[in-house]
């Protein structure tokens, strides 16, 4: 009986589990996902990975700006809005995320009940 060439046989589940993980993993699509509208990439090793090895891609693309990771306490801000756009022309470093919920809140819009539900204007204009 002959082998199938593709099977491999690995000596416990300890081996078996990280040969499936990334480029491993048959389902590997390059290593970025969106989740909640922010997209993720895949980079295991740096140090504000999740727990299965992303890391925001509007962060990454930040630190690579400044040359440096980010701190705790920074942000990244998407100027027009849109989460998925990770321009570096699109992305603005705030000191803290206390400035970052103030610009977001003065521009919010309340519904005939009083419940917020957007921005009246495009924040960017007011940066």
């Amino acid at each position: 009986m002959r082998k199938n060439p593709d099977c491999r046989t690995f000596c416990s589940s300890t081996c078996y589990h990280p040969a499936k993980a990334g480029k491993g993993n048959p389902k590997w699509r390059g290593g970025k996902t969106v989740v909640k509208g922010y997209v993720y990439i895949y980079m295991p090793d740096h140090p504000k990975a999740t727990k299965k090895g992303y890391v925001l891609e509007h962060r990454v693309v930040m630190e690579k700006i400044l040359g440096r990771h980010l701190k705790d306490t920074e942000t990244v801000h998407h100027i027009d809005g849109d989460t998925q756009n990770n321009e570096p022309t699109n992305l603005m470093l705030m000191d803290d995320e206390c400035y970052h919920r103030k610009l977001h809140s003065k521009y919010r819009t309340r519904d005939a009940n009083g419940r917020f539900y957007g921005h009246a204007e495009s924040v960017s204009a007011y940066i």
